[in-house]
């Protein structure tokens, strides 16, 4: 008996996600079934040789259906049947007892199954996705990643996967191709490296988490990037940040607008040789999917594979209960941190920061070779909050001028005379007391 876990990664693949182990790809397309026409003819009154012959006058779809495809039923044009229509005959002449005009249609009926769009073989955006994963990820051997290709063109694959059963549909076939009589499979839920603001896919998303108890874990908008991410209307999606900066010093987080949204932040940058790297929340998203599956690996797992182990009633969980579970999974693998940026004259936080992302006494966001400085926030430093909690930490603000009427202290005026400029301290731990000289 072995648990063997199930991630769904919706993202633009090529065919390199192939090369990764433990990898089930679906693509978008078209079967169908064409009938290819040649019409051509004879005409004896000019030559003894046939007129446009050999080539494609017509075609004819007799059936088409678009669908999601396991990538092992795609299949190039196959010949099903061929023929020849005619003689259609015309133009006799009573002299030669021979019709002049003599016509004929050959044809050939081929069925296939192509992609909506064909893969080259460059890396694609989901193919750094994954790879951001496997890195991330302790053991290969006990997840099968579900790799759903989407080309994010016209949005005809998209909205077609997140219309009505087809991505359950997937996941479904997915895990029945997967698991052995012995395995226990365990849907892990949705990595969404993308954003979007498309509201029919709501239903979908609200699903994967409340009827399949799944996890939806999406990347935030970068900090020069658009998008709505789904936390800000559908409870217990988990966004994700960037725990990054650039070459600057600038924070990378996420788009300003939605970073309170982010529910935890974890390393976006990735290297791989032969490709090069890669930045963005897009590549934190995966790295906090794969350090879920590792907590949910060391520490559930062995439950389960336990042999006291007895499985619970199948019931759906309360909207509490899933806030509740979704809550421990960010709490178990991230640790608080404070973050001191430059210009605010105290630490913000606490924000959850993946904690493989800040072990060896390196709290620091990692940097990038990148220059994107459209966030306009520079982090100073940053701590963990427990660290605040433990320690006289505190800061004083800028000094600022609230009253100009009395900015004037003249010459002769006695000892301790006021004027109008101020300044305030924040005790950070508050356990200390704050004076002033």
């Amino acid at each position: 008996m072995a648990v063997k876990y199930f991630l769904a990664i919706v993202d633009d693949f090529s065919n390199l996600v192939l090369n990764y182990p433990n990898v089930t790809y679906y693509d978008y397309g078209t079967e169908s079934d064409i009938t290819y026409w040649d019409t051509w003819y004879y005409n004896f009154r000019l030559s003894l040789d046939p007129f446009d012959f050999g080539d494609i006058d017509s075609t004819a779809v007799n059936y088409s259906n678009t669908d999601y495809y396991h990538i092992s039923d795609f299949y190039g044009p196959t010949l099903q049947e061929s023929g020849r229509l005619g003689p259609t005959l015309d133009d006799y002449n009573y002299l030669y007892n021979l019709y002049m005009l003599e016509g004929y249609n050959d044809y050939e009926i081929y069925r296939q199954l192509l992609p909506y769009n064909s893969s080259n073989q460059s890396p694609g955006h989901g193919d750094w996705t994954v790879e951001a994963f496997f890195q991330q990820l302790d053991d290969p051997s006990c997840v099968e990643i579900i790799a759903i290709d989407c080309d994010f063109t016209d949005g005809a694959d998209f909205n077609h996967l997140f219309s009505t059963y087809v991505f359950e549909n997937i996941i479904v076939d997915a895990i029945n191709r997967n698991t052995a009589a012995e395995d226990i499979p365990l849907f892990v839920g949705l990595n969404a490296s993308f954003t979007s603001g498309n509201s029919s896919v709501a239903q979908a998303v609200d699903d994967i988490i409340n009827l399949y108890s799944g996890f939806v874990i999406q990347s935030a908008p970068n900090v020069n990037s658009f998008g709505i991410p789904w936390g800000d209307y559908i409870p217990n999606v988990i966004n994700v940040g960037a725990w990054n900066t650039d070459q600057n010093g600038y924070a990378l987080s996420s788009n300003i607008n939605y970073i309170d949204l982010v529910d935890i932040f974890a390393d976006g940058y990735v290297q791989k040789s032969g490709w090069g790297d890669i930045f963005g929340t897009s590549f934190a998203t995966p790295r906090v999917s794969a350090e879920m599956i590792n907590f949910a690996n060391e520490f559930l797992t062995p439950l389960i594979e336990s042999p006291d182990y007895e499985p619970a009633e199948n019931g759906s969980l309360s909207n509490d209960e899933i806030t509740e579970v979704t809550n421990s999974y960010v709490d178990a693998i991230s640790t608080d941190m404070h973050v001191l940026f430059e210009n605010i004259d105290y630490y913000v936080g606490p924000i959850n920061v993946m904690t493989d992302n800040i072990t060896d006494g390196f709290p620091e966001p990692s940097s990038t070779p990148f220059s994107i400085d459209d966030f306009g926030l520079k982090i100073i430093s940053s701590i963990e909050s427990a660290e605040i909690n433990n320690s006289n930490l505190f800061s004083i603000s800028s000094i600022s001028d609230n009253d100009s009427s009395i900015n004037e202290i003249s010459e002769d005026k006695l000892p301790g005379a006021f004027a109008g400029i101020t300044a305030y301290a924040e005790d950070l731990d508050a356990g200390d007391s704050v004076s002033y000289e």
